[in-house]
């Protein structure tokens, strides 16, 4: 019961302590250093290409692995 104690402080002040911490918030947001929109847009199409680029060779890699393990069992008479 003594941590609900201090869930409802900042209610029974008024909500100062609330308003504070958003008047505070909105101070810091204002210091962020914001990327322009050439700058997102260039990034996201790094990741998008990036992301395709790595997409392709997992998978000219699977069919390579998979291609390797038929031919093994093809070898050794394995049959499913």
């Amino acid at each position: 019961m003594e941590l609900m104690k201090g869930i409802w402080e900042p209610v029974r002040d008024g909500g100062g302590k609330i308003r504070a911490f958003f008047h505070d918030v909105r101070v810091e947001f204002g210091k962020v250093s914001w990327p322009s929109r050439r700058e997102v847009t260039g990034s996201t199409t790094v990741v998008i290409v990036v992301v395709l680029v790595l997409a392709l060779f997992l998978f000219v890699v699977d069919q390579v692995f998979a291609t390797a393990v038929q031919q093994l069992f093809k070898l050794v008479g394995f049959r499913s």
